[in-house]
C-alpha cells in the first residue's frame, strides 16, 4: 500500500469513526445549543464522506440542506419557541422505541434476504448508452430530471407542502439579530447577496454538465435569505405585492413540472417523455422553476410562518 492509500485509509476510519461518535452525542444530548452544534458538525461530516465515497451531488446537497440549513432551522425554531433544554424519555418509551426498531430492522432484513433472485442490471452502463438523449451530459441531472424525471416531479408536493403547513402555524415572528441594525452588516449584505445569487444561477447552469442542480442552487439561495433575515427582511415581505410574487414562486416549480408533464402526454407521448433532440431546454426550464420554489420553500421554514401582513408601507 502506498503512503497516499494509507493516509486516505486512515481519513476513511477517522471519518467514519466520527461520524458514529457524533450521531451518538446528538442523541444523548439533553442541551438544545449542544445538540444543534452537534447535528452541524455531523451533517458537514456526513458531506465530507460522500465526498469520499465519489458523490459530489450527494455531499453537495448533505452539507448544505442536511447540515447547515437543517441546522439553521434548528437554531431558528429554538429561539421562536424558547426551547432551552430537551426532555429525555422515561425508559418504558425508549424500550418501546428500541424495539420497534430492532423488529422494524429485521423485517427489512427478512425481506431483503428473502427477494428471489434477479438477473443483474448494470444501471451505470444503461445510463451511459442513453446520455446522448438525455439533453444534458451530466449522469445525475439525467437520471433526475429525465429517466426518473416523474420520480423527482412527485417530490415536490411534498416540499410544497412543507411550506404550506409552516404557513399555517400562522404569522412568523420577528428574528432576533444582534446585527440588524448594524450599518456594517448591512453593507455587507448588499455585497454578499448579490454574489450568492450569482454563485446559484451558477450551480444551477453547471448541474447539466458538472455537480450542481436545482436543489443545490435552491440551498443557496435559502442561504441567502439566512442573510437578509439577519438583516431585517422580513419586516418588507409581508407587503401585498410581496406576498403575492412568494406565493407564485412558492407554487411555480410543481406547477410547470406538472404543465410539461402534461404538455408531453397530450402530444401523443408519454409524460415527461421529452422530444429527441429538445431535452434540454425543458430540463432548464424546469431546473430555473425548482430553483426558485426550492429556495422559497427553505426560507418559508427558516421563517417560521406566513409573513406578517402590511397594509401601509412606512
Amino acid at each position: 500500500m502506498t503512503i497516499e492509500g494509507a493516509a486516505l485509509l486512515f481519513f476513511d476510519l477517522v471519518a467514519g469513526g466520527l461520524v458514529l461518535v457524533l450521531a451518538w452525542l446528538c442523541l444523548m444530548a439533553r442541551d438544545a445549543q449542544r445538540m444543534i452544534t452537534l447535528f452541524i458538525a455531523f451533517g458537514v461530516l456526513v458531506g465530507l464522506v460522500w465526498v469520499r465515497l465519489r458523490a459530489p451531488d450527494i455531499a453537495l446537497a448533505e452539507a448544505a440542506l442536511g447540515g447547515v440549513l437543517t441546522g439553521a432551522l434548528l437554531l431558528r425554531s429554538r429561539t421562536l419557541f424558547e426551547v432551552r433544554r430537551l426532555v429525555r424519555p422515561d425508559m418504558p418509551i425508549r424500550l418501546c422505541a428500541a424495539v420497534a426498531a430492532t423488529f422494524f430492522a429485521a423485517a427489512l432484513s427478512w425481506v431483503w434476504l428473502t427477494l428471489p433472485p434477479a438477473a443483474p442490471v448494470d444501471l451505470g452502463a444503461l445510463t451511459a448508452e442513453n446520455m446522448s438523449a438525455s439533453g444534458v451530459s451530466h449522469p445525475v441531472t439525467a437520471v433526475l430530471l429525465n429517466f426518473r424525471a416523474f420520480d423527482t416531479m412527485m417530490e415536490m408536493p411534498v416540499v410544497l407542502l412543507a411550506a404550506i403547513g409552516c404557513w399555517m402555524l400562522g404569522e412568523a415572528r420577528p428574528a432576533s439579530s444582534p446585527v440588524r441594525d448594524n450599518p456594517l452588516f448591512q453593507s455587507l449584505a448588499r455585497i454578499v447577496v448579490p454574489v450568492l445569487c450569482v454563485l446559484a444561477g451558477y450551480l444551477l447552469w453547471l448541474g447539466s454538465t458538472a455537480p450542481g442542480g436545482a436543489f443545490q442552487a435552491g440551498a443557496v439561495l435559502a442561504g441567502t435569505f439566512i442573510l437578509l433575515l439577519l438583516a431585517g427582511i422580513e419586516r418588507k415581505l409581508g407587503a401585498p405585492g410581496a406576498l403575492v410574487w412568494i406565493r407564485v414562486g412558492l407554487v411555480a416549480g410543481l406547477a410547470v413540472f406538472v404543465s410539461v408533464a402534461w404538455a408531453m402526454g397530450l402530444s401523443g407521448r408519454s409524460m415527461l417523455e421529452y422530444p429527441p433532440g429538445s431535452a434540454k431546454p425543458f430540463i432548464l426550464l424546469i431546473e430555473v422553476t425548482l430553483t426558485i420554489s426550492i429556495g422559497l420553500t427553505l426560507a418559508a421554514l427558516l421563517l417560521g410562518g406566513k409573513p406578517r401582513r402590511r397594509t401601509n408601507q412606512a
